[in-house]
């Protein structure tokens, strides 16, 4: 306490001036400023008086002269002279003393600094005057600086930070910079949603602070963890941040290659892409070679599952990765016995765990395996940019504009950079799979899609959906949402069942109709295809801002097949961009019952270009299809319709803009020539910060080829038609504020000249009340009421209805989080279409909690209800629920119950550590059930091994399986293992498995007991001998007993190779098997660790 008085009262020496009322956070100071300290005052400083008498000046401190503001609301310092004071005005209008907050004094100089704090600014330039005030009302010269305040979102910049890599644990910072149309940082708040298109990466939790260095509780033990929204899925949702940033920690995996990322922030979308570099790493090798020849005795496993001897007469299991040559990473699996592609088994879920993906609703993780192939062998060569592979892959082909290639195939694929800098990117794959591929459209109808019955046995991993928003007026696509599998739905692989978790209704939030769009490939009798193709882009320039692309690809199945060519030109600049897009289709289109051939030819042509400047902003965009054009492999296509539409924006100050469009669309197909044009012109003013207001004049106009009856609103049509008319009408619009919290919208087309029937825009009225509770709880009501059907050219082009045509709809809900951890929806839409009306609604809540340092995990509930409808709804609840200690032991619990529509029950419970210091185990748990099935995997695995030696191990397992029915195919075995070293060179091993139960299927109780005793001799040699005994009981003539000898020479450390001869053979005790013959044998077994010097030091 002394040294502290002391050094105040020095400082008090130093600088007698200076007097502090309170510590204040330190102000930057961007202008050269009088030498010496200031006297600073706080406390309210919004009556002073003024003093000074001549001399007046004032000049900006900070911010700079025409600098951004990276808030709606800055700070502002402005020096003055000695007894001087200052007026300051953002666009002519006064800022209240109020935002006065500190006055500092230079007491040798006699500078005054004030400094204002939370000064509103105006989206883009802001005009700050500065007056000094004197003595008397005395006043000095104006002083002008130019601020921009922080706009919308205009473009985006998606990059990530550093060089990717991929090692499977390193974070990957995706940074998203939103600039508004003055080419600065973007306002914050803005609504950002993140998709994983492709690549091996994964999303990490926004909310942990530090790289993950273990598991948390629960992963990976069950194929699910406790589920997070932004928790290694592949969809993250949050807000544009200050400075315009928005900083997403993704989790790389072990395979490198490209990554597609989809960011949506507000309405401006960026398909990003980056490389995930290779990790370079010292060649490691693990495998296992066996050859035999002879009468080489049969085995089985504890489940009585007989190989007869196929692993011991010729297997090769090897995985390697390591670098090759100086820059490359060479990586391959290879496995005689299986494929390595994950394949679906009988019943409502996959029988293996090893080879199941997913297990029931609700999760967002999976079980993993970056090595993939529809055969034995899986290969990799990655170098730089460049990879050739031998695998399973997701081929892509062209642009969404006007078509593209999407699939997931097995084969050969060549990834080459081409130049110094990788400008030149060709691609190439050819795959030939005994699978077939499909692609349908359904409408969103509600809970009409709660469930759909796809083809059975689909290729794990191959569903792709989307949900698709059409143009109410044109049926042309105006957005497409990819959908997340066990976030927005659930699939059956096996039995081809497709549910869906959040149910998408019929009309979007503009009341525009939506369709899913769902592909996948199956594999069954008879079905096989042929897929080959490729593509280039060329980036040109010497920012690399022109690309062109150009591709090609094919798909044969059987005697049909189908061909989509495809080229793009994308040019970018600071000030906005244009592409052009065409696509030429040919060939018969898979459909989900059968391949239809739909014209032999047709072509699609795309052209949008966007400019921007400081007041202006034009828009053009064009799209048209033939008749004959398909893109099942890609999307949504309406066939025969064009679109177009030019705009030009042009901004009154900061607050009012004028705007004028020119738009219309046209099916072009034979029997319906049908066309509309619009011509507006609309003026936005916003004359109150709450209060914002348009006004326009449109004039509408269609042409028919076939003249549509004259449908009333009673009649209830599905599809209304087009007809020749003209229409005048006036557009108003309101958005009125009243709160922070209250938001009130409305919109109107009015229709003053001409008929409403068969319009695609008849008089409308669009109503919307917007409420936030707390910020936490958003409840929501919207209302679209027609005076008249709504036609659509699509639905005339295509002969099918985008959505119910209705005269009322409605939409209302909530959306609540109650914490960070809590979040609660409900959502309603009701639509009336003469005198029938339909209600469906979704609701759920989900409640993720934390526990000290130890448990983890969530409890939800969600139910979906329809009135009036064909379908019932459902209800499902669960919790999940996950421990570990960080180190030695961690578990997983989870349970969900269905009820309703697809009612059933599943239950997980795993486990996997260390128990005591000798004792470890591992198991899994898994139960589901439904209204005619259910599914059994069970397993338990302890071990015994000392701490102090290797003398004596135990192993302990018990399974519990069954088939698809409700009691049959029941299976319990108990194995016991036992290996026992007698002495450095005597060896003791047995083995004892029992069947529990049986079913009618097998109601024996089998039984096996194996036992092997080696000696080992002085050198390389060893003598070993083995006796098997099955018993069947009440199965005469089933019990068998096999002996047998072998004398073995060991080779180095890894290598064996055995002679032998078997006195008694027998088959396996479910008899599928042929008994195995007495007589010589030989086997070489060999531990692969090393391939020509490639591999273990």
């Amino acid at each position: 306490m002394a040294l502290v008085s002391m050094l105040l009262s020095l400082a008090h020496v130093v600088f007698p001036g200076v007097l502090l009322a309170k510590s204040a956070k330190p102000v930057p100071l961007r202008s050269p400023l009088p030498i010496g300290a200031p006297q600073l005052r706080y406390g309210s400083l919004q009556h002073l008086t003024f003093t000074a008498k001549s001399g007046l000046h004032a000049k900006f401190v900070s911010p700079l002269d025409g600098s951004p503001s990276m808030l709606e609301a800055t700070e502002v310092s402005i020096a003055t002279g000695r007894g001087a004071g200052i007026e300051l005005r953002v666009n002519g209008v006064l800022v209240s003393n109020r935002h006065l907050g500190e006055r500092s004094v230079f007491s040798k100089t006699g500078t005054t600094i004030y400094h204002y704090y939370g000064v509103p600014l105006h989206p883009g330039p802001n005009d700050l005057t500065a007056i000094p005030l004197g003595a008397a009302g005395l006043r000095g010269d104006i002083v002008h600086e130019l601020v921009y305040g922080p706009g919308a979102p205009e473009s985006i910049i998606v990059q990530p930070e550093g060089r990717p890599v991929a090692d499977g644990h390193t974070p990957i910072t995706l940074r998203i910079f939103a600039l508004d149309r003055w080419h600065h940082p973007a306002a914050p708040g803005s609504r950002v949603v993140v998709t994983i298109r492709s690549g091996d990466v994964r999303i990490l939790d926004r909310s942990r602070r530090r790289r993950p260095r273990r598991r948390l509780p629960g992963q990976a033990l069950t194929p699910r963890a406790p589920a997070s929204p932004n928790n290694g899925s592949k969809r993250y949702e949050g807000t544009i941040g200050q400075e315009g940033n928005a900083y997403i920690h993704l989790l790389p995996g072990i395979v490198p290659g490209r990554v597609s990322v989809a960011v949506r922030v507000a309405s401006i979308d960026e398909l990003a892409e980056f490389y995930l570099a290779p990790m370079l790493r010292h060649a490691f090798v693990n495998g296992i070679a066996q050859l035999g020849a002879g009468s080489v005795p049969g085995t089985v496993d504890g489940s009585a599952i007989a190989d007869n001897g196929g692993s011991r007469r010729q297997r090769l299991g090897i995985y390697a990765s390591g670098t090759v040559g100086r820059d490359s990473l060479l990586t391959f699996a290879y496995e005689s016995q299986n494929r390595l592609a994950p394949l679906s088994s009988l019943g409502p879920y996959t029988q293996d765990p090893n080879e199941r993906p997913y297990l029931t609703y609700g999760d967002s993780s999976s079980l993993y395996s970056p090595l993939l192939s529809a055969d034995h062998l899986y290969m990799r060569l990655d170098r730089g940019l460049s990879s050739l592979l031998w695998g399973r892959y997701d081929a892509t082909i062209g642009s969404s504009e006007v078509g593209a290639f999407h699939q997931l195939l097995s084969g050969a694929r060549a990834d080459l950079a081409l130049g110094r800098t990788g400008s030149v990117r060709l691609r190439g794959f050819t795959a030939k799979n005994q699978e077939a591929f499909v692609s349908m459209t359904v409408p969103a109808a509600g809970l009409a899609t709660l469930q759909r019955n796809l083809n059975p046995n689909i290729v794990v991993g191959s569903d792709y959906l989307q949900l698709i928003a059409l143009d109410r007026q044109t049926g042309a696509v105006l957005s497409e949402t990819p959908l997340i599998r066990n976030v927005d739905y659930t699939i059956d692989y096996a039995t081809g069942v497709l549910r869906f978790i959040n149910i998408p209704l019929p009309y979007d939030a503009n009341f525009d109709p939506q369709e899913i769009s769902i592909s996948y490939q199956y594999s069954g009798p008879g079905v096989n295809s042929q897929s080959t193709g490729g593509d280039i882009s060329i980036a040109m320039g010497r920012r690399r801002n022109t690309k062109l692309s150009l591709g090609y690809v094919n798909d044969a199945t059987g005697t049909q097949n189908f061909g989509l060519s495809s080229q793009s030109l994308l040019h970018t600049w600071r000030n906005g961009s244009w592409s052009i897009s065409h696509a030429t289709s040919a060939g018969a289109v898979p459909t989900a019952v059968s391949l239809a051939v739909l014209g032999s030819t047709g072509s699609a042509f795309a052209f949008s270009a966007h400019i921007h400047g400081r007041n202006d902003t034009l828009d053009l965009s064009s799209a048209a299809t033939s008749a004959g054009y398909q893109d099942p492999f890609g999307g949504v296509s309406t066939p025969g319709l064009s679109t177009y539409r030019l705009s030009a924006t042009h901004h009154l100050g900061e607050h009012s803009s004028l705007l004028l469009a020119y738009s219309g669309a046209a099916s072009r197909t034979a029997t319906s020539p049908n066309s509309f044009s619009d011509a507006l012109f609309e003026w936005i003013d916003s004359p109150l910060k709450k209060l914002s207001f348009l006004v326009g004049i449109d004039r509408h106009q269609q042409h028919v080829g076939i003249a549509a009856p004259n449908v009333g609103p009673s009649s209830a049509p599905t599809t209304v038609l087009p007809a020749a008319l003209t229409q005048t009408q006036a557009q108003v619009g309101l958005t009125y504020r009243p709160t922070k919290r209250l938001t009130a919208m409305f919109q109107q087309y009015l229709t003053l000249a001409g008929s409403d029937v068969g319009s695609t825009q008849p008089t409308q009225t669009q109503i919307e009340l917007d409420y936030a509770i707390a910020s936490k709880t958003r409840i929501f009501a919207r209302m679209l009421r027609s005076s008249q059907p709504s036609a659509t050219i699509g639905n005339a082009a295509t002969g099918s209805a985008y959505g119910v045509p209705s005269t009322r709809s409605y939409q209302f809900g909530f959306l609540q989080s109650l914490s960070p951890t809590t979040t609660i929806s409900q959502s309603y839409n009701i639509m009336q279409v003469g005198n029938a009306m339909n209600l469906y609604s979704e609701s759920g809540v989900q409640q993720r909690f934390r526990f000290g340092k130890h448990w983890i995990g969530n409890a939800f509930l969600q139910n979906a209800g329809a009135v009036s409808s064909t379908l019932g709804g459902f209800s499902v609840y669960g919790t999940q629920l996950g421990y570990t200690d960080g180190r030695r032991f961690r578990s997983s619990f989870s349970l969900q119950n269905r009820t309703g529509l697809g009612g059933g029950a599943t239950f997980a419970l795993a486990l996997a550590g260390r128990v005591t210091s000798t004792i470890s185990a591992v198991g899994t748990l898994q139960r589901a059930f439904s209204a005619n099935a259910m599914e059994i995997q069970d397993r338990l695995s302890i071990a015994r091994r000392s701490l102090s030696n290797d003398r004596f191990i135990t192993l302990v397992n018990y399974t519990r399986t069954n088939a698809t029915g409700l009691t049959d195919g029941i299976n319990d075995v108990i194995s016991s293992e036992e290996l026992w070293r007698v002495s450095e060179r005597d060896q003791l091993a047995g083995r004892y498995a029992y069947k529990l139960s049986g079913d009618s299927f097998f109601a024996a109780h089998t039984s096996m007991f194996a036992v092997r005793y080696s000696h080992r001799f002085h050198g390389a040699f060893d003598l070993a001998g083995s006796a098997r005994e099955f018993l069947v009981p009440a199965v005469p003539g089933a019990d068998s007993t096999t002996l047998a000898a072998e004398l073995g020479y060991s080779i180095g450390d890894s290598a064996r190779v055995a002679v032998g001869y078997t006195f008694i053979g027998a088959s396996d005790p479910t008899m599928t098997a042929a008994p195995t013959r007495r007589g010589l044998y030989i086997t070489m077994t060999t531990l692969v660790n090393r391939i020509f010097g490639w591999g273990k030091e």
